[in-house]
Protein backbone atom coordinates (compact mmCIF):
# COMPACT_ATOMS: atom_id res chain seq x y z
CA UNK A 1 0.00 0.00 0.00
CA UNK A 2 1.71 3.45 -1.04
CA UNK A 3 0.25 6.64 -0.03
CA UNK A 4 1.80 9.96 -1.62
CA UNK A 5 1.89 13.74 -0.96
CA UNK A 6 2.90 16.15 -4.06
CA UNK A 7 3.40 19.04 -1.65
CA UNK A 8 0.39 19.77 -0.13
CA UNK A 9 -2.15 17.26 -1.80
CA UNK A 10 -2.00 13.95 -0.46
CA UNK A 11 -3.41 12.20 -3.79
CA UNK A 12 -6.97 11.39 -3.49
CA UNK A 13 -5.94 7.94 -5.20
CA UNK A 14 -2.10 6.77 -5.36
CA UNK A 15 -0.51 6.63 -8.61
CA UNK A 16 -0.69 2.88 -10.07
CA UNK A 17 2.89 3.73 -11.26
CA UNK A 18 5.14 6.05 -10.55
CA UNK A 19 8.76 6.39 -12.49
CA UNK A 20 11.89 7.72 -11.21
CA UNK A 21 14.73 8.24 -14.17
CA UNK A 22 18.12 8.48 -13.23
CA UNK A 23 20.30 10.28 -16.39
CA UNK A 24 23.89 10.62 -16.63
CA UNK A 25 25.41 13.42 -18.72
CA UNK A 26 28.81 11.86 -19.61
CA UNK A 27 30.45 12.91 -23.02
CA UNK A 28 31.82 10.74 -25.78
CA UNK A 29 34.65 12.66 -27.15
CA UNK A 30 37.22 11.14 -30.70
CA UNK A 31 40.55 11.54 -29.72
CA UNK A 32 43.12 12.66 -32.40
CA UNK A 33 44.10 9.15 -32.92
CA UNK A 34 40.25 8.30 -34.00
CA UNK A 35 39.75 6.49 -30.64
CA UNK A 36 36.88 7.41 -28.17
CA UNK A 37 36.88 8.21 -24.29
CA UNK A 38 33.97 8.57 -22.40
CA UNK A 39 34.54 11.97 -20.17
CA UNK A 40 32.66 11.14 -17.04
CA UNK A 41 30.03 14.15 -15.53
CA UNK A 42 28.14 14.13 -12.86
CA UNK A 43 24.77 12.63 -13.21
CA UNK A 44 21.47 14.64 -14.54
CA UNK A 45 18.65 15.63 -11.96
CA UNK A 46 16.64 13.22 -11.03
CA UNK A 47 13.41 13.30 -13.11
CA UNK A 48 9.54 11.50 -11.42
CA UNK A 49 6.64 11.21 -13.40
CA UNK A 50 3.15 9.25 -12.60
CA UNK A 51 -0.16 10.03 -13.38
CA UNK A 52 -3.07 10.39 -10.64
CA UNK A 53 -7.02 10.30 -10.51
CA UNK A 54 -9.01 12.61 -9.32
CA UNK A 55 -12.50 10.81 -8.69
CA UNK A 56 -15.72 12.36 -9.33
CA UNK A 57 -17.78 9.43 -7.13
CA UNK A 58 -16.82 7.36 -4.06
CA UNK A 59 -14.31 4.62 -4.06
CA UNK A 60 -13.41 2.48 -1.67
CA UNK A 61 -9.83 2.28 -2.28
CA UNK A 62 -10.15 6.63 -2.41
CA UNK A 63 -9.47 6.95 1.12
CA UNK A 64 -7.19 10.19 1.21
CA UNK A 65 -9.60 11.95 -0.56
CA UNK A 66 -11.39 13.99 1.98
CA UNK A 67 -7.85 14.91 3.78
CA UNK A 68 -6.93 16.33 0.40
CA UNK A 69 -9.27 18.91 -0.12
CA UNK A 70 -9.71 19.54 3.99
CA UNK A 71 -5.89 20.06 3.88
CA UNK A 72 -6.13 22.70 0.43
CA UNK A 73 -9.34 24.29 1.96
CA UNK A 74 -8.24 24.41 5.79
CA UNK A 75 -11.57 22.61 6.32
CA UNK A 76 -11.72 19.13 8.55
CA UNK A 77 -12.45 16.30 6.68
CA UNK A 78 -15.34 15.41 7.75
CA UNK A 79 -16.62 19.08 6.55
CA UNK A 80 -15.81 18.25 3.40
CA UNK A 81 -18.25 16.07 2.13
CA UNK A 82 -18.42 13.31 -0.36
CA UNK A 83 -15.69 12.41 -2.79
CA UNK A 84 -17.59 13.40 -5.98
CA UNK A 85 -17.51 16.83 -5.22
CA UNK A 86 -16.16 19.06 -7.67
CA UNK A 87 -14.20 21.24 -4.81
CA UNK A 88 -11.85 18.56 -4.48
CA UNK A 89 -11.00 18.78 -8.31
CA UNK A 90 -11.12 22.75 -8.11
CA UNK A 91 -8.58 22.85 -4.86
CA UNK A 92 -5.87 20.31 -6.44
CA UNK A 93 -5.83 22.15 -9.65
CA UNK A 94 -5.79 25.24 -8.15
CA UNK A 95 -2.73 23.57 -5.91
CA UNK A 96 -0.91 22.91 -9.23
CA UNK A 97 -1.41 25.87 -10.95
CA UNK A 98 0.15 27.76 -7.75
CA UNK A 99 2.82 25.30 -7.47
CA UNK A 100 3.68 25.86 -11.05
CA UNK A 101 4.13 29.56 -11.12
CA UNK A 102 5.36 29.69 -7.10
CA UNK A 103 8.75 29.50 -8.53
CA UNK A 104 9.30 27.53 -5.12
CA UNK A 105 10.51 23.93 -4.48
CA UNK A 106 8.07 21.55 -2.41
CA UNK A 107 8.49 18.10 -1.17
CA UNK A 108 7.01 14.65 -2.63
CA UNK A 109 6.62 12.24 0.08
CA UNK A 110 5.72 8.43 -0.89
CA UNK A 111 4.83 6.19 2.28
CA UNK A 112 5.16 2.39 1.67
CA UNK A 113 3.07 -0.07 3.75
CA UNK A 114 3.71 -3.32 4.65
CA UNK A 115 1.12 -6.22 2.42
CA UNK A 116 -0.91 -6.80 5.11
CA UNK A 117 -2.12 -3.20 5.36
CA UNK A 118 -1.24 -2.25 8.10
CA UNK A 119 0.62 1.03 9.68
CA UNK A 120 3.92 -0.40 9.69
CA UNK A 121 6.21 1.55 6.86
CA UNK A 122 8.18 -0.27 4.89
CA UNK A 123 10.06 2.46 3.07
CA UNK A 124 9.56 6.60 2.90
CA UNK A 125 10.77 8.22 0.38
CA UNK A 126 11.13 12.03 0.48
CA UNK A 127 12.55 14.47 -2.08
CA UNK A 128 12.41 18.21 -2.69
CA UNK A 129 11.63 18.62 -6.08
CA UNK A 130 9.68 21.41 -8.83
CA UNK A 131 6.99 20.45 -10.64
CA UNK A 132 8.06 21.35 -14.63
CA UNK A 133 4.16 20.91 -16.18
CA UNK A 134 1.54 18.46 -15.77
CA UNK A 135 -1.44 17.83 -17.82
CA UNK A 136 -5.18 17.28 -17.24
CA UNK A 137 -6.58 14.52 -18.95
CA UNK A 138 -10.65 14.09 -19.76
CA UNK A 139 -11.27 10.67 -21.00
CA UNK A 140 -15.00 9.67 -21.51
CA UNK A 141 -14.04 5.60 -20.64
CA UNK A 142 -13.37 7.24 -17.39
CA UNK A 143 -16.39 8.77 -17.02
CA UNK A 144 -16.17 12.01 -14.70
CA UNK A 145 -13.42 11.00 -13.26
CA UNK A 146 -10.16 13.28 -14.51
CA UNK A 147 -6.63 12.28 -14.54
CA UNK A 148 -3.53 14.21 -14.03
CA UNK A 149 0.09 13.43 -15.16
CA UNK A 150 2.93 15.06 -13.75
CA UNK A 151 6.64 15.38 -14.10
CA UNK A 152 8.66 16.24 -11.39
CA UNK A 153 12.29 17.03 -11.19
CA UNK A 154 14.42 16.91 -8.37
CA UNK A 155 15.36 19.85 -6.57
CA UNK A 156 18.79 20.29 -5.44
CA UNK A 157 19.63 23.84 -3.46
CA UNK A 158 22.22 25.91 -5.03
CA UNK A 159 24.34 29.34 -4.19
CA UNK A 160 27.02 31.59 -4.33
CA UNK A 161 30.85 31.60 -2.18
CA UNK A 162 31.62 34.69 -1.25
CA UNK A 163 35.67 35.67 -1.01
CA UNK A 164 36.12 38.61 1.51
CA UNK A 165 38.54 41.12 0.61
CA UNK A 166 41.46 39.88 2.84
CA UNK A 167 40.92 36.48 1.25
CA UNK A 168 40.60 34.60 4.74
CA UNK A 169 36.55 34.78 5.01
CA UNK A 170 34.30 32.77 2.75
CA UNK A 171 30.57 33.35 3.24
CA UNK A 172 27.75 31.25 1.22
CA UNK A 173 24.63 32.35 0.09
CA UNK A 174 22.15 29.08 -0.54
CA UNK A 175 19.26 30.09 -2.66
CA UNK A 176 16.27 27.71 -1.44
Amino acid sequence: MYQVVLGNIPLPITPSKITTSYGGRNETIELIDGSQVNVIKSPSLTEISFEFMIPHQDYPFASMAGQAVGALSGMLPSAVGNLGTSAMRSAILHELERMMTAKKPFYLIVVRMNDQMTDVVVWNSYMKVTLEGYDVIEDADNGLDIMVSVKLKKYVPYGTAILSDDKKTISKEFIR
